[in-house]
Order: C-alpha cells, then structure tokens, then sequence
C-alpha cells in the first residue's frame, strides 16, 4: 500500500509474461494497480497445454478504475511441470500486437 506522492522507484509496472502476456514490460504503471489471470490447462504433468486471459491496470490510485483495463489472450505450453514455458499471446487493447515469450521458472 502506498500513500501521497510515490517516486518512481515504488511504482507497480504491468506488462510482460508474469503480469500482463501480450504487452512488453512496463505497458501500464503507477501507484497502484490490478490484475486478473484466467488459465485453463490439461492435467498432464510432463507437458500442459494452457488457453490463457490476463487483464489489469495500473496508475494513481484516485483514477484506478475497470474502464480502459489492458488485456491479453493466447495460448501456450509447459514443460516439466512449469519449469519450462513459452506463451504466444496477443494484446487486445493499443497497443495491440502478438507476442511469443520463452521463459523458466527454476527456483535454485
């Protein structure tokens, strides 16, 4: 939680694969924010195929609102129970554009 002024350190930046798929990072920022995730994915350990939805927004709290919210859709596949990813998402809000993301997710 954040009150009065923020300086730009302190900001919340949506966009990209673990916030809002579609986006590059940093598409949305501000003082506060919000964020929704839907995932539907079938059951097999060894390599998931996921259909996925993301929306959110981000910006001074007094103006935060559900209107003008980006939002992303797509599909993508995991490996190795999650270890392993790679999303093709298309952002449906300007600034519009497909996006493929290749990521991990190791804990070490």
């Amino acid at each position: 939680m954040s009150a009065g002024r923020v300086p730009v350190q302190s900001y919340w930046y949506l966009g990209g694969p673990p916030t809002l798929r579609g986006y590059g990072g940093g598409a949305t920022s501000g003082d506060a924010f919000w964020r929704a995730r839907l995932e539907l994915a079938n059951r097999w350990p060894a390599a998931r195929v996921v259909l996925f939805a993301d929306a959110g927004r981000a910006g001074p709290r007094d103006h935060l609102s559900l209107a003008k919210a980006l939002a992303g859709v797509g599909i993508g596949a995991s490996f190795i129970d999650g270890l392993i990813r790679i999303d093709l998402a298309r952002a449906i809000r300007t600034p519009t554009g497909w996006r493929l993301d290749f990521y991990a997710d190791a804990a070490l």
